[in-house]
């Protein structure tokens, strides 16, 4: 798992964003665990939006 990259992006051309760090609402970035084979990982992660934006999970 230690090499998963997050990439935030936001609009139609995709600008980058940052990923937020936030410890106490369980966005801690990527597991540093070993994943073994057949097994599965669930994981919060945020990225800033500007406020003029609208966040649209199909992309």
């Amino acid at each position: 798992m230690s090499l998963l990259t997050i990439r935030c992006q936001y609009g139609s051309i995709g600008k980058g964003s940052q990923e937020i760090f936030d410890s106490a609402h369980g966005l801690d970035g990527t597991p540093s665990t070993h994943l073994r084979a057949g097994r599965s990982i669930t994981a919060k992660f945020g990225c800033e939006l500007p406020k003029n934006e609208k966040y649209n999970g199909n992309r």
